[in-house]
């Protein structure tokens, strides 16, 4: 087994509905091999009713994505947010040659515009 990690950088999130929209933060990699997850994430500097969650995506070819799978759970409140344990991603990769990496976000209450900065780190166990 193998370990690597994805490092996504600070960046700037704005949501403006409750409708939860999947952002990609990293190219296209090869999924071959990949066992596990988890992630790492800090937000700072929130303004209104911000949630954010790390996700990933697979597919087979470049411009025809998949649906979003969640690897950390949405979180509102400023500061760190650890894993409770791994994500086994392999039944969403079983016939999927490429995975890419993005920050799930949305206003978890009201209406308004909220926004925010994330960074995040994404382990990777591999074969």
């Amino acid at each position: 087994m193998s370990k690597s990690t994805i490092t996504i950088p600070w960046t700037t999130l704005i949501a403006k509905s409750g409708t939860e929209v999947f952002l990609p933060a990293t190219p296209w990699i090869g999924s071959q091999g990949i066992r596990q997850l988890r992630a790492v994430s800090e937000i700072r500097g929130i303004e209104g009713n911000l949630e954010v969650g790390i996700a990933y995506q697979v597919a087979n070819v470049y411009d025809e994505p998949g649906a979003d799978h969640g690897i950390s759970t949405g979180h509102q409140a400023v500061g760190y947010n650890y894993p409770s344990g791994w994500t086994d991603p392999t039944t969403d990769l079983a016939d999927k040659l490429l995975i890419r990496f993005g920050l799930r976000v949305r206003v978890h209450t009201g209406s308004d515009t909220a926004w925010g900065r994330v960074a995040a780190s994404i382990q990777i166990v591999s074969e």
